[in-house]
């Protein structure tokens, strides 16, 4: 792969001068942000560099492991933050979002896909946290949402005689659907609109085009699998939290 040297990455900051001129011209006020979003980057990615760096030296399971545990804990957090109108929205989050990611790496490491290596399963494992991570905050926001603007509709239900499930499933169906329709969007273009970094990354390190394509299908098949998973187990467990224990909606949503 051609490498990259220093002063090609500190000329590439053209690209942020540009974005903070133009926030500028236009009045946004988003030239402070977008400096910092510059330098949080940079630093993140130099240290994520000597991580992964170490930990493939290393090439023990364990390591492996914890690295993804804790990318899994950071989406879970950041999920949690965003979907905090429901109740035990981080609990909700973890289990969502750390079923998930195991079910994907053990059917990919199970079929020897891809094999459990630090190189290979941490990048790949990424990929799935960082897309599952944004199904599961969008379906707790909308979830929330469609609750509380429909309680009439709900309680009329359950008078009727629905249980808690059939009363919400509206909800839960928009909320499905609002998480998983930038997946599908996404997954339709792949190759037309853009080219995946997966794939752009394996032509740039010199692999051939044909087996880049079929790495990326296997890994557009696992991110269009995965957020659904995801969003079924968060719509699920979520909907409970809006319900007393005599299967009543609560009073405060």
């Amino acid at each position: 792969m051609r490498e990259i040297s220093t002063l090609q990455v500190v000329l590439s900051l053209v690209f942020v001068v540009m974005a903070i001129y133009f926030s500028r011209v236009f009045k946004v006020k988003m030239g402070f942000d977008i400096a910092d979003a510059a330098v949080r980057s940079f630093v993140q990615l130099i240290a994520i560099g000597y991580v992964l760096t170490f930990i493939f030296n290393l090439n023990s399971p364990i390591y492996v492991i914890i690295m993804i545990s804790i990318m899994a804990g950071v989406a879970t957090y950041n999920s949690g933050k965003r979907g905090q109108k429901v109740k035990n929205s981080f609990l909700i989050s973890g289990i969502a979002i750390y079923a998930t990611t195991l079910f994907t790496i053990i059917v990919l490491s199970g079929f020897n896909i891809i094999p459990f290596e630090g190189q290979f399963i941490i990048p790949v494992a990424g990929m799935v946290i960082g897309n599952v991570m944004n199904a599961t905050s969008l379906a707790l926001m909308r979830l929330h949402d469609e609750i509380n603007s429909n309680k009439s509709k709900i309680e009329a239900a359950l008078s009727l005689g629905a249980t808690p499930r059939q009363a919400i499933q509206f909800a839960l169906q928009k909320a499905i659907t609002t998480a998983m329709v930038p997946v599908v969007d996404r997954a339709k273009v792949v190759g037309i609109v853009s080219l995946p970094g997966g794939m752009s990354g394996m032509i740039l390190a010199g692999a051939s085009p044909l087996e880049a394509v079929k790495f990326q299908i296997v890994i557009m098949y696992m991110l269009l699998g995965s957020p659904f998973l995801t969003v079924a187990i968060t719509g699920l467990l979520a909907y409970k939290q809006y319900f007393t224990n005599y299967l009543q909606l609560k009073s405060s949503l």
